[in-house]
């Protein structure tokens, strides 16, 4: 008996042609006959589409850049379809994962999203979800958090990343959407957070794989840097997720003025690249600086 439910495919792409090819090619090499149709929003690219798509694929174009988070929000008008497959240019099934994702969603009709299983070329596990976030990722720092918090127990609430990812489209529009206020940066972990709150439920699939490594849009440590702490605060202040500013500020502060001295006394020994110290030291100082307005107006939105 087959599944009541449709299956859409959105794609977003931004001068990744390329990998935007491979990854339609694949959707046709593994179950296709499943699917109503494949939405590829192109958020103004400069580089032209060398390669003419199957008529299954509509290709949606922005007039200008309107950055990752406000593409997903636009592919999704243009999907009528129960479940939509949101996937990265870069990202690609690697067997046929929509003869079944469906039956996940007829079961249960609180689930709202299920993240794919997301593999490297060697089938390792390259992550498709994270443990909600909270203010230690923010005092610590990424790196120091991540190797301190260890792995996600099996019932504390978690979100999901949107590189691989079916969304139940009813449940994408009772949250309107992604919050356009963010960039690519938290704006999925926000999304998904408030499906939460919302009372549908989140799902992690093991064993519908996607072909997923990422590493991100090129940018300079510091930008990197700069707008992590932007989102993240911005996340954690909008869930409340903050103790009182009076606290967090001064022991933020604290932190980046340490780094900001290690950096300026010991940097020349930590790093023989002189451009990589000084893009660590110039984003130091911006935290230094903005710390105080939650890292607001720092490099604005993406």
């Amino acid at each position: 008996m087959s599944s009541p439910l449709s299956i859409a495919v959105l794609i977003t792409n931004y001068n990744t042609w390329e990998f935007t090819h491979r990854c339609v090619e694949k959707i046709y090499e593994y179950g296709v006959d499943r699917i109503e149709k494949i939405v590829i929003v192109d958020d103004a690219s400069t580089h032209t589409c060398q390669k003419e798509f199957p008529s299954m694929v509509e290709v949606v174009r922005n007039e200008k850049n309107c950055g990752y988070v406000a593409s997903v929000n636009i592919g999704m008008q243009y999907i009528r379809e129960d479940l939509v497959v949101l996937l990265d240019s870069d990202a690609y099934p690697v067997m046929n994962i929509f003869e079944t994702l469906t039956q996940n969603f007829v079961e249960d009709p609180s689930l709202g999203a299920m993240s794919l299983h997301l593999v490297d070329e060697k089938g390792q596990v390259t992550g498709n979800h994270e443990r909600v976030p909270n203010c230690w990722g923010l005092i610590l720092g990424q790196k120091i958090y991540g190797k301190l918090r260890g792995k996600r127990k099996e019932n504390a609430p978690f979100v999901c990343y949107s590189c691989g990812v079916v969304i139940r489209r009813e449940a994408f529009f009772s949250i309107d959407g992604f919050d356009e206020s963010f960039d690519f940066l938290d704006g999925d972990i926000d999304f998904f957070m408030r499906l939460r709150l919302k009372g549908w439920r989140l799902k992690i699939s093991n064993d519908l794989r996607v072909f997923h490594v990422g590493g991100g849009s090129p940018q300079s440590t510091a930008k990197r840097v700069l707008r992590f702490y932007r989102n993240r605060y911005k996340f954690l202040d909008k869930h409340k997720l903050l103790p009182t500013k009076y606290i967090l500020h001064p022991i933020l502060f604290l932190r980046h003025l340490a780094e900001y001295i290690l950096l300026c006394s010991l940097g020349i020994f930590l790093y023989k690249d002189r451009e990589i110290l000084k893009d660590k030291k110039k984003s130091r100082k911006l935290l230094l600086k903005k710390v105080w307005c939650g890292y607001e107006s720092i490099y604005g939105r993406a």
